[in-house]
């Protein structure tokens, strides 16, 4: 009897092994991966993608323990949040969810998986340092003073990359403060939330949970009674942030908009417009001047960070900006750019007068060089940064392209370039510092803005301006050290994804001459993909979702490899 074997046509594929485009067909598929040969044949390559309905991927997996939590949370709350601790199961859980991917020093240099990530010793820096190293914290009681001043520390060093730079010499937790002085309990438990998440405690997790619960509570108590909303305003906003950075991005929508209608309902984005100081912030400013000052700093400074926050983080997600900016006399921004405390006087005195430190001047033709003195302060330029990054998006994926959009296209093109030759140059790494960050965090930030808005204007026409912007941020990412990755800024995930993608679309012209430039062959894309995508993984140590960026951004050059070896 011949002992003949079956041909692979003949193998009996299990159920669910098909390609989805066979099944949509109905045709015989082969199951090959990472593409089967009817779709190779039938020239339907970019349609030939595997679903495993009987294994769930870890996004699924992770909405699914969300799903619990937050249902969990939920019965919490509505007691009061310094009662008893959760059930030993609620809390052992939220533990695995919270702590996993920071359970120790290695587990984070190799977190979600890239043990075997391909090439990533050629641009491994080692494991990130936690900071602070050890701290002192009673877990039976959140709001012990050794907590709350330990968190308090941790969240003025890295409120940066929350988007903050409010006056923080009124956190102090001394009995010292006027009543009109202390901060809002929910803006302090938005605080104690973030100096909880940087703090990489075993004791973290559970009371991060205590002061996110006690943050929404106290949210509610402030909107019922209207007391204290510019805080409101920012304890919204760092929420969102909290949650954007942890991968929770309808949550993090949903808050950010709650914080961009009351920043609208109080006039924050109209605090000095030409005809005088808005009516619901009038009452505020019948104080004192040192007081009216401070305020004042304070009422910009709520505003430009719901403003940066906004606009990042709607780019990152792709969905409709919280904040809106049109000719509407009733919408238009003109809140003056973030200053410091000491040219508020300066500011109070224009007004009545049309105003150059406006988000619409940043838009206006002016001199390539300016000596403005707002190029050296940093939130400014932060700020800036974010509304180029939020602008060229939205142009460059715009799918109208009549007379009005090229001349605003233009514009933004001179506007990026005047910003550019106006930024102070990033030097790396600076001897002066004795302690990580050893660079200029904020800077690099502002820097890496710029060349992805650059990218965004030009995703469509690949050449010299995209190849030297991705070089830029290359050279940038070059230029970290372990220690920097744990106070950057978290917009930095999406801006290395939007690199990432820009290298792939590289691959389809590898070698190519386009212009008066020639495209890397495909090893040196392959180099480049590398250190972007580790270095979205040693940032996923500090933020989940550069992690998950990064095995998106992994997937799809791995798709992008398959139809370039195909299409040879």
């Amino acid at each position: 009897m011949s002992s003949r074997k079956p041909s692979s046509s003949r193998v009996q594929l299990k159920r669910g092994s098909a390609c989805l485009c066979c099944r949509r067909r109905k045709l015989k598929c082969d199951g090959l991966r990472p593409l089967c040969t009817q779709c190779k044949q039938t020239n339907r390559i970019p349609e030939c993608q595997y679903h495993d309905e009987k294994q769930k991927s870890r996004t699924e997996r992770l909405e699914e323990r969300l799903s619990l939590l937050q249902q969990r949370l939920g019965e919490l709350e509505p007691g009061s949040a310094r009662g008893p601790m959760p059930s030993s199961q609620f809390d052992a859980e939220f533990l695995h969810f919270r702590t996993t991917p920071h359970s120790s020093v290695e587990s984070r240099a190799v977190p979600f998986g890239f043990e075997n990530y391909p090439g990533s010793e050629d641009y491994n820096h080692g494991p990130i340092p936690t900071s602070p190293a050890h701290l002192s914290l009673d877990p039976q009681d959140p709001w012990a003073y050794e907590n709350r001043r330990n968190f308090l520390d941790i969240f003025i060093t890295h409120r940066h990359q929350c988007g903050f730079n409010g006056q923080t010499e009124r956190f102090s937790l001394s009995n010292t403060q006027t009543a009109d002085s202390v901060p809002h309990p929910a803006l302090m438990n938005a605080i104690y939330l973030l100096g909880c998440h940087f703090s990489h405690s075993p004791h973290s997790a559970w009371l991060g949970s205590v002061f996110f619960a006690r943050t929404l509570e106290e949210i509610s108590v402030a909107l019922r009674d209207s007391d204290r909303l510019v805080d409101i305003v920012q304890a919204s906003c760092l929420l969102s942030v909290y949650l954007y950075m942890n991968g929770r991005t309808v949550q993090g929508y949903t808050h950010l908009f709650s914080a961009a209608r009351l920043a609208v309902d109080l006039h924050l984005h109209q605090i000095l417009p030409r005809q005088g100081i808005s009516e619901p912030l009038a009452q505020d400013f019948s104080i004192p001047a040192a007081q009216q000052r401070t305020k004042l700093a304070d009422c910009i400074s709520a505003f430009w960070q719901v403003f940066t926050v906004d606009r990042c983080w709607a780019v990152a997600n792709g969905v409709p900006v919280a904040l809106p900016d049109s000719d509407n006399p009733e919408l238009r921004i003109s809140t003056p750019w973030p200053m410091p405390e000491s040219r508020i006087e300066e500011e109070l005195s224009s007004i009545g007068r049309t105003s150059s430190n406006t988000i619409g001047a940043l838009f206006e033709h002016q001199p390539m060089l300016t000596l403005d003195l707002d190029a050296i302060y940093m939130p400014s330029l932060r700020a800036k940064a974010v509304a180029l990054y939020e602008l060229t998006y939205r142009l460059g994926s715009s799918p109208r392209r009549n007379d009005e959009y090229w001349a605003n296209y233009r514009s933004t093109q001179l506007s990026l370039q005047q910003f550019s030759h106006n930024l102070p140059m990033f030097v790396g790494y600076e001897s002066w510092r004795t302690e990580a960050p050893l660079i200029d965090v904020d800077l690099f930030a502002v820097h890496t803005m710029m060349h992805v808005s650059v990218l965004h204007l030009y995703h469509e026409t690949p050449g010299r301006e995209e190849l030297h912007a991705g070089n830029s941020i290359l050279a940038l990412i070059r230029q970290l050290n372990p220690g920097d990755y744990e106070y950057l800024d978290p917009i930095l995930s999406a801006c290395w994804t939007t690199t990432c993608r820009a290298y792939i679309r590289m691959m389809g012209f590898s070698g190519q001459q386009i212009g008066d430039s020639t495209m890397y062959p495909m090893h040196i894309i392959e180099r480049e993909l590398n250190i972007i995508l580790t270095a979205m993984r040693m940032l996923s140590a500090v933020f989940p979702i550069s992690g998950t960026r990064a095995m998106q951004g992994e997937e799809e050059a791995a798709y992008a490899r398959a139809h370039v070896r195909y299409s040879q």
